[in-house]
Parts: C-alpha cells; structure tokens; sequence
C-alpha cells in the first residue's frame, strides 16, 4: 500500500483488535482501469493465490468497496468466502455495488457505515464500440417502461374517445386507441435489439439466481430467499440507486449499523475508498 494508506491500515488493525476476528480487504479503485478494479477473474484468482491468509474454518470480517464488476466472478468469490471460512461478516464503508451486493448475499452480517450503500443486482457490461460502461438492468427496464407507458396511452385514448364518441362501439374505440398507441411506441420498440435484449434479460436472471444460492448457504430460509433476490433484481429502476442500511433492512437483509467502538475505524476507512485497490490481509501501518 502507498503511504498515504497508512490511516487506513491503522484503521483496519484497530477494527480488527476490537472486533477479534480477523480482517480481510477488498476495495477496488473506482476508475475501474484495471481487471483488479472490478470484481472480475482475475482478482478471484489473486485471492484464491492468498488463501493462506484465510485460516480455514475462522470466521472473518471483509472489507468491501467496489462499484461491481463480473457477476459469475463475485459469486465465485463469495463461494470461496463461505468455503474456506466458517462465515463472512462484510463492512462496507461506503459502495458495494452490483457484484458488490450479490458478494453481500453470502455474508452472515452486513455492517454498513454511515455513507454506505448497495445497489440493485444489475451487471456493468462494456459496450466495445464506446468502450463505455453500460447497465444490463437500464436495458432490461426500457421494455418495462414502454410497456408501461404504452398502456397509460392507450387508458388515456380510450377515456377521450368515450367523451367524443361515446355512440360507437367499444371494439372500434380500442382499435382507434391501439392504433394511436403502435404509431407512438413501434418507432421506439424497433430500436431495441432483441439479441441483445435477450442477453441482458439473462444476465439479470443469473444474478438473481446466484443471489439466492449464496443467501441460502448463508442461512437465509423462507420468505427471504425469493423476495429479496426478486427486490434487488426488479424493483429499482437505475443502476445507480442507492439502497442504505435501513431499506437493506426492511428488504430482509442482516444489516446491523456500526456500534459506537468500531464506527470510528470505518468512518476512516471511507477516506481512500475510491482511489486505491487493495486486496489481502493488513498486518501494519506506519505510525
């Protein structure tokens, strides 16, 4: 770690003496330039190369920041977690985002600061041709919405045509309105790409997939197994929105908030969450 991490490391021994368990980290730099700053393969294997640093069998606490990254790649990373230890406790201090939140799916407990967030279960897949970041769930979501609006027009053609015409019968009055509705929406339907439309539908039912395996070996039971995974994979419109502690809580997630002796360790750690990756276990700092 550079020195300017040395706080952060302070932070993470202080937390770990005072929780008595030991601590593992996994914050990622968030220009995402680099495969280790994204949940991705390379990073699983990097941890597996470092599992001598995870003592079998211990429970252990896991500092997360990651704006995601590969679903299959954090599922294999979370699998390993419950595998080697005998449960994972994750803090994150501020971000746990998309494969972030399906890792938190596999924790024991999630401790989230007080600027921490999750996200719904959505995957970030780069576009080769902008060589930008695009959202599988935004892709998902436009259909929705079409279909949405596309039966609010055609509710609000059919009210007109009842006040204007309200002697003609019912089947010429909807035929009107579908044809008013196709006009509006066809030119907006004909852009999706169905191929790609698929894909990304896939994608979604991966994750929520995976969400459920990990919640189960986590010991999730009933209820909470399907509509959290259901919650998180379709109820939040934008990549981007932010679910904190207390709407984790009333989904059926174990989130706790920091207690009075460790707060102030991940309010510290927060500070270089963003722009550093960091992977693997602190053993100093310099004071």
């Amino acid at each position: 770690m550079p020195e300017s991490c040395n706080g952060f490391a302070k932070a993470v021994l202080d937390y770990e003496k005072a929780v008595e368990c030991p601590v593992y980290v996994l914050i990622q730099n968030e220009s995402r330039s680099d495969d280790m700053d994204r949940i991705s393969d390379l990073l699983v294997e990097e941890l597996i190369d470092s599992k001598d640093q995870l003592e079998t069998g211990k429970k252990i606490h896991l500092i997360l920041h990651t704006l995601g990254g590969d679903p299959h790649a954090g599922y294999k990373l979370a699998i390993f977690l419950q595998k080697r230890t005998s449960g994972f406790e994750v803090v994150i201090p501020v971000h746990a985002k998309s494969a972030g939140t399906l890792i938190t799916l596999g924790a024991t407990k999630i401790i989230m600061g007080d600027m921490a967030e999750l996200g719904p279960l959505d995957m970030q897949v780069l576009d080769t041709e902008s060589d930008l970041w695009d959202s599988a769930l935004n892709e998902t979501k436009t259909l929705q919405t079409l279909s949405r609006e596309a039966l609010l027009l055609y509710a609000e053609k059919m009210e007109v045509l009842q006040k204007l015409y309200k002697w003609k019968e019912f089947a010429t009055k909807s035929k009107i309105a579908t044809e008013f509705v196709n006009e509006m929406i066809k030119p907006l339907v004909d852009k999706i790409n169905a191929v790609h439309y698929t894909k990304m539908a896939r994608i979604m039912e991966i994750m929520k997939k995976y969400g459920r395996q990990l919640m189960k070996r986590a010991g999730y039971t009933g209820k909470a197994l399907q509509s959290v995974v259901d919650s998180l994979g379709d109820d939040y419109p934008d990549h981007s929105y932010v679910i904190d502690s207390r709407e984790a809580k009333d989904l059926g997630l174990r989130v706790e908030n920091p207690k009075a002796d460790i707060a102030p360790f991940i309010d510290e750690m927060r500070k270089i969450c963003g722009c550093v990756t960091i992977v693997g276990k602190v053993t100093s700092s310099v004071q």
